[in-house]
């Protein structure tokens, strides 16, 4: 090299050395983070449904950092994690103050798996370098957190007081959580099944109180951001001081929307009315509020003299009742928020007098309080898909899940064994009998080695060629959904499962365009927690699926899929359905008979409308956008909706469907075998009595279906697009689709 060039080839090399040095300096250290995680709501939670966790990150380095925090489970076999849930952060250098990211995960149980908390560079993907990571195992001190009891009663206490709801803390008020609904304690007797044989036994035996109140005093920070973050959760008891404004939009719109899909929120009054202006409060309350008067103390609280009570005015609207009075001022008044229930105090229950009364009187007050919240057939849906289930649970059979139902096409059917016998025969016969004469006759006997690879090879391309039309080219969807709500509201609870299909092994990106719909893998039915049975990743081969949580949408990525082979994904979220399912049915309880209407103001057709009530089902007319329906049915005369077993066994005895009933039939389209599917799965939601069911002494059973006594169920079903979940894309593009939903409304009996 000339000598005149050395200079340049100098300041070259010191330009790339400036280069290199520069990102090697600004790299962050493992030991620039501190990590703390808090799983909950104040400090609780139920294992096994969506929980919110709170990651606290400190960054005392020199560089921010835009990356991913994510949670996992380690798997106890080595081979990884089958399930990770992330979510976008953009770390500043905050010196000693902490930043907190919610992010929300299923089925992670400290208690039983071993939790990793991790840092990671690469927003997008997430599969940048690990910048800080703990583990519950490793790093005990740095999680926090506590379970609440399978059974116990999950309430949330929200208010500018953080000793506010800590006295019901214990107490014990003969209430239990279902997956379902808050239940009075009971238990089936020793060998008792759900339904049939004639040696089985349907007594019920007093359990005696054993289910305890676990009450979580939240902070502004503790309150999730996304609905399903409320999953465990059987009631949020908001005082009337609580510090509404200092909540975000999208943790008010979580609050509201848990309960719109089934949730219980209890607003407690007291003696000023002015913080029920808040805009939160906007349609959701079941009455009118008044200035504050002064009322006769509840009797039996333990509190003499009088009391500051709101003065309320139920509202003229279905299912709104009141549940308790004082003299003629009702003091106690509930109605329906989509699926869910809002329950108005009048008077304020915090107040450091009602502190004081743990006796009969206090437990029958909140008795009926919180079980007045009907059954949800989403609660059931969701324990079911995520594998929950009493621990002691003897497990003989199973149960149908709502990931069956997408599984059902034609693409995934195995060929007929008459298919396979001809085409090895065939292959055999040319093969070797065939080929053999053709070069006998040719007189070419040596060709042998040549015919027969070629032979073979025109046979496998033969078979994929055949596979590839039969079981096609394109990638497709199969969506199974399960709306509820209530008559007279147009928000509802929505639980979507989702099948991707794939003509290739690959990997893809789902994208659903929804600011409140978290995203998972169905949990196997023999196992509760992210591993499939005895251990071993649900996923297999498939390994580790990101669900990543925005403010905006949820992503699944690198889901992972066998050629001609179909993944399932479940969702949950709730749905504004344009309009209201309205209803004027009477009942006289003394004949049975049930009269009146039911209008469809929705924009989805439903079809094969039954109307369930007292054990019976009777069929309704068909109900398109805009139709009303006459409804002149008699039905068994008898609260028999209150009784347990009666009532599942015959939810379960729900009529076949009237077109394609057999969801194996290989005759039918995608869209009924997915519908027939369905079917099996809403009858077993009820307590199937012929799935093998077993329980031991003083155990809890499989989460069913039970609706409350003064209530009819409709039921219809739809193939709208926009009723089976928000819109989804695969890839960034969207794709085909068979979608069927299953719509449960409550409807209110005058």
């Amino acid at each position: 090299m000339p000598l005149h060039l050395k200079p340049c080839r100098l300041l070259a090399y010191g330009a790339l050395a400036c280069l290199l040095a520069g990102p090697l300096a600004a790299v962050a250290r493992a030991d620039d983070f501190k990590i703390s995680v808090a799983m909950g709501i104040g400090g609780h939670f139920r294992a096994g449904t969506w929980l919110p966790v709170t990651v606290t990150i400190i960054n005392t380095g020199t560089d921010p950092v835009h990356g991913q925090v994510q949670l996992y489970a380690a798997d106890p076999t080595g081979s990884g994690a089958d399930s990770l849930f992330a979510r976008p952060a953009d770390v500043a250098v905050s010196g000693p103050a902490p930043q907190a990211f919610q992010l929300y995960t299923r089925s992670l149980d400290p208690a039983r798996f071993d939790v990793v908390a991790q840092l990671i560079s690469g927003a997008e993907r997430g599969d940048g370098r690990v910048l800080a990571k703990i583990s519950s195992s490793a790093d005990p001190r740095s999680f926090s957190g506590l379970a609440v009891g399978d059974k116990d009663l999950f309430l949330v206490g929200f208010s500018a007081d953080p000793a506010a709801f800590t006295y019901l803390n214990g107490q014990k008020w003969g209430l239990m959580h279902t997956a379902a609904s808050v239940a009075p304690e009971a238990t089936i007797t020793v060998g008792a099944r759900i339904g049939g044989g004639p040696n089985a036994t349907q007594t019920f035996i007093a359990s005696g109180s054993q289910a305890s109140v676990q009450a979580a005093t939240a902070s502004p920070a503790d309150l999730p951001d996304k609905p399903a973050g409320y999953s465990g959760v059987d009631a949020v008891l908001l005082r009337a001081d609580a510090p509404l404004d200092s909540l975000s939009e999208a943790q008010t719109d979580a609050l509201k929307a848990w309960v719109a899909a089934g949730g219980h929120l209890v607003v407690c009054g007291g003696a000023d009315p002015t913080p029920f202006s808040n805009a939160f409060y906007s349609g959701l309350l079941p009455a009118g509020i008044g200035p504050a008067v002064s009322v006769p103390a509840p009797p039996g609280l333990g509190v003499g003299g009088t009391v500051p009570a709101l003065a309320l005015t139920p509202k003229p609207l279905p299912d709104v009742r009141v549940l308790s009075s004082l003299g003629s001022r009702p003091v106690v008044v509930a109605g329906p928020y989509g699926a869910g229930r809002v329950s108005l105090i009048a008077f304020d229950p915090t107040a450091p007098a009602f502190r004081a009364s743990t006796g009969p009187a206090e437990a029958a007050f909140w008795q009926n309080a919180l079980s007045s919240h009907p059954s949800s057939f989403l609660g059931v849906v969701a324990a079911r898909e995520e594998g929950r289930r009493s621990p002691f649970y003897y497990g003989y059979g199973g149960f149908e899940q709502l990931s069956d139902a997408v599984m059902r096409a034609p693409a995934l059917d195995a060929p007929g064994a008459g298919v396979v016998g001809l085409f090895l025969l065939a292959y055999v016969l040319i093969l070797v009998p065939v080929n053999y004469l053709v070069l006998k006759r040719l007189d070419k006997k040596e060709w042998s080695w040549v015919t027969v690879p070629a032979l073979v090879l025109v046979f496998a391309v033969a078979t994929y060629g055949v596979g590839y039309a039969a079981k096609g080219s394109s990638v497709f969807v199969n969506r199974a959904a399960v709306v509820e709500t209530a008559a007279g509201q147009r928000q509802a609870g929505l639980y979507t499962e989702i099948g991707l299909f794939s003509p290739h092994r690959t990997a893809y990106d789902l994208t659903v365009a929804d600011p409140n719909a978290l995203a998972a893998i169905p949990a196997p039915p023999e196992e509760f927690g992210p591993y499939g049975r005895r251990g071993q990743p649900a996923g297999g081969a498939y390994g580790q699926t990101r669900f990543v949580q925005t403010s905006g949408d949820a992503k699944v990525q690198d889901a992972a899929v066998n050629m001609w082979a179909m993944r399932a994904f479940d969702l949950q979220t709730v749905t504004d359905l344009g309009g209201a399912i309205t209803s004027s049915l009477s009942h006289n309880p003394g004949t049975g008979a049930v009269n009146g209407t039911l209008a469809n103001h929705t924009p989805h057709a439903l079809t094969e409308c039954r109307l369930f009530l007292n054990g019976q089902w009777q069929p309704v007319a068909d109900l398109p956008p805009g139709a009303t329906a006459s409804v002149a049915a008699t039905f068994p005369v008898g609260p028999s909706n209150a009784l347990y077993l009666i009532s599942t066994q015959q939810w379960a005895q729900m009529p076949p469907l009237a077109s394609h009933p057999d969801k194996n039939d290989p005759n039918s389209t995608v869209g009924q075998r997915m519908r027939a599917a369905l079917a099996d799965f809403v009858r077993d939601a009820g307590g199937n009595p012929n799935n093998g069911q077993y329980f031991g002494p003083n155990n809890d059973p499989p989460p069913v279906f039970l609706p409350r006594a003064d209530e009819a169920i409709l039921t219809g079903w739809s193939t709208d697009d926009s009723l089976a979940g928000p819109p989804l894309r695969v890839d960034g593009h969207p794709v085909t689709q068979n979608n069927v939903t299953f719509v449960v409304v409550h409807i209110p009996l005058r």
